[in-house]
């Protein structure tokens, strides 16, 4: 077994939600999770950060991965809580 360190951002989000970012030698990679649950949930990874930085990339798509990660693992009474509020 081999042990790196490696450094992670995160980013929180209302309601909950966070987005973790880490970088290796190829990529960096945006993970969405929620405090309540205990999945993190690869959103997507870019090659290089050249043209947007992290702060604009999860702005331009967190409302779409928020609904995404909602559908995929909130269980039915936070689920249709939440719609309820609205």
């Amino acid at each position: 077994m081999k042990v790196s360190q490696k450094q992670i951002t995160v980013y929180e989000f209302d309601d909950g939600f966070f987005v973790e970012v880490s970088k290796d030698e190829d990529a960096t990679y945006f993970y969405l999770g929620h405090t309540q649950y205990g999945v993190k949930s690869l959103m997507f990874g870019v090659p290089d950060l050249n043209l947007m930085s992290a702060e604009q990339l999860i702005e331009a798509n967190i409302e779409d991965y928020i609904e995404l990660y909602k559908e995929e693992y909130f269980d039915y009474n936070d689920l249709y809580d939440d719609i309820d509020e609205r």
